[in-house]
């Protein structure tokens, strides 16, 4: 999935602009994280795969909470 297709929630804590992030490790492969752009809340940064790190970012736990009831 190329990165212009994924879609990125505020940053939950002050709703900020959140950005994705390529990490290169050479000789190895590249992992991929999420950090907010205003207060730098972060999710780990050693996602597989763009998609994992914005599922990552994306959920919440109000969201959790809805499903639950």
């Amino acid at each position: 999935m190329p990165n212009e297709e994924i879609k990125l929630k505020p940053c939950p804590f002050c709703g900020g602009e959140p950005v994705l992030q390529e990490h290169v490790f050479h000789g190895y492969r590249s992992t991929f994280g999420v950090v907010c752009l205003d207060c730098c809340c972060e999710t780990r940064q050693f996602y597989d795969t763009a998609k994992e790190a914005a599922d990552a970012w994306n959920r919440r736990a109000k969201d959790a909470e809805k499903r639950l009831r």
